[in-house]
């Protein structure tokens, strides 16, 4: 089976990417393990520096790119960037998909945009769908936006995590450390 992790950082280095990759690297021996890396929200509204990429390419990390004009639209206004890029980069992570051909995509969901885009390249391409969703990462998004908890476009954000815990359509066992 073909395993596409959708992951804001590679190589990781803590949290939700850090645990996606270790479950994952113990699949890798039945399984080919890809990892598709967005650039993290945190980095698109410049709250963290964008992480160099030292060495060669790797064969199984493929990464959604920006350009210059992308970034700065990311900084001036990150609600207009959600609208203005969200379709370029759903192409771009499609496009990416489909070299991979995956039978599942894990969305690792550390913002909700990320989350969304996995969830649409997984439903357009008719792949399996797992989904790790394990904190309050969705409010976290919406107060870096700086939206206060009952706004109107908060709660999608926070609707989002609520929905996806309350109706799991499938349980799969983890293994332990």
């Amino acid at each position: 089976m073909r395993i596409v992790a959708m992951v804001e950082f590679f190589p990781p280095s803590l949290g939700s990417d850090l645990r996606i990759h270790e479950l994952l690297g113990r699949l890798s021996d039945r399984h080919a393990i890809s990892f598709v890396v967005i650039p993290a929200f945190r980095e698109l509204v410049g709250r963290i520096p964008r992480p160099r990429e030292d060495g060669p390419p790797q064969a199984d990390v493929l990464r959604v790119r920006f350009g210059p004009m992308e970034w700065r639209v990311w900084r001036a206004s990150p609600v207009l960037a959600v609208l203005l890029t969200m379709p370029l980069l759903l192409l771009r992570t499609l496009r990416l998909a489909g070299r991979l051909k995956p039978d599942v995509i894990v969305a690792n969901t550390p913002s909700a945009y990320t989350g969304l885009l996995s969830f649409l390249v997984a439903r357009i391409g008719g792949h399996a769908f797992v989904v790790d969703f394990n904190d309050l990462i969705a409010e976290y998004s919406a107060s870096l936006m700086g939206w206060s908890d009952q706004s109107a476009l908060a709660r999608p954000f926070a609707g989002s995590r609520r929905s996806s815990r309350a109706r799991p359509t499938t349980s799969l066992p983890c293994p332990t450390m």
